[in-house]
């Protein structure tokens, strides 16, 4: 059995619209962040979800319980499990802060925040790389069961059209409703790409990321 990874960003809130370095503080959402809740739920209508995971920050659990609204029923009640590790990065002295305010207020190191992200720690606040970490360290628990699995590149090497007809099997849906740095922490681990590579995913605001996971290798399955 394979373990499909629906993860989902938040809808867009007025720190997005206002271009604002922000994590852990909070914002509410805007027009159109209020109108892409119902656009989410209508896209994953048809899922059979089996798990929601959601960061306990408001902008992510809003749209988590919808969606585990949305697919609960009088026989079949989902519940959404609140993660601490699913929070977005926290930024320190920079958040709620444009780009402009955070450089007067630390100079040229900010111009070394911008250019080493992945490993630059945020004075008060951490790194994308110690987002990274919490984001592994929640999906290695959560797939805990998946990973004592023939490795897929074996299995392919020793059978590849069993494979990928293992590939294609029935298996369990997890919906996660985090953030920007936190999807790119977890890709990074999933797909087995350098962290300072993830830029290269272009993650909007109520972005969809489908990953499929089969005995320790992850497949990119749909990006929307």
């Amino acid at each position: 059995m394979f373990v499909k990874l629906i993860l989902i960003r938040h809808p867009e809130t007025e720190a997005n619209a206002k271009r604002l370095i922000y994590g852990r503080k909070e914002s509410e959402y805007t027009e159109k962040g209020r109108a892409s809740v119902a656009t989410v739920v209508e896209q994953l209508s048809q899922v059979d979800i089996h798990m929601i995971y959601s960061s306990p920050l408001k902008r992510a659990l809003d749209l988590a319980k919808a969606i585990a609204e949305s697919h609960s029923s009088d026989s079949r009640k989902i519940e959404v499990n609140v993660d601490e590790r699913l929070q977005e990065m926290h930024f320190g002295i920079f958040e709620n802060k444009t780009n402009e305010q955070a450089r007067e207020l630390y100079g040229d190191g900010f111009d070394h925040f911008l250019h080493d992200f992945a490993n630059f720690v945020v004075p008060e606040g951490e790194s994308l790389s110690q987002v990274r970490d919490r984001a592994v360290d929640f999906l290695k628990e959560l797939l805990a069961s998946e990973l004592p699995e023939e490795p897929f590149e074996e299995m392919v090497k020793r059978d590849p059209i069993k494979a990928i007809e293992r590939w294609d099997e029935e298996g369990k849906t997890v919906v996660i409703v985090a953030h920007s740095l936190v999807i790119r922490g977890a890709l990074s681990w999933l797909l087995n790409i350098p962290l300072n590579e993830m830029w290269r995913f272009e993650i909007k605001p109520a972005s969809i990321v489908e990953v499929s996971y089969r005995g320790g290798y992850g497949f990119l399955s749909g990006l929307r």
